[in-house]
């Protein structure tokens, strides 16, 4: 029997996403504003069987620095690598 383990990315956090938009070095006020910064998670929503594994990448636009850091943030709800990669965990789910 295969059991389902549902996987919804709205629980993982991305932790450490520190990003610095930066200015060209001019003085005027729009070069101080923040730029806007956005990150796409793909995919969005999968089912993940127990003891499976899935892939996820982060896109980082707006920024030069697109570096995230992967955290699941439910106890127990599996372990994810520092590349995206999401381990599920041996107890089904939803998490």
């Amino acid at each position: 029997m295969r059991r389902w383990f549902p996987f919804t990315l709205g629980l993982i956090g991305l932790l450490g996403l520190m990003l610095c938009g930066g200015g060209s070095g001019g003085s005027s006020d729009e070069d101080k504003k923040p730029k806007p910064v956005s990150v796409a998670i793909s995919p969005a929503s999968v089912s993940v069987l127990v003891n499976g594994t899935q892939a996820f990448t982060a896109t980082v636009t707006g920024s030069s620095n697109t570096a995230v850091t992967w955290k699941v943030s439910e106890t127990g709800g599996g372990a994810v690598s520092a590349s995206g990669l999401y381990a599920a965990p041996a107890t089904a789910g939803t998490y």
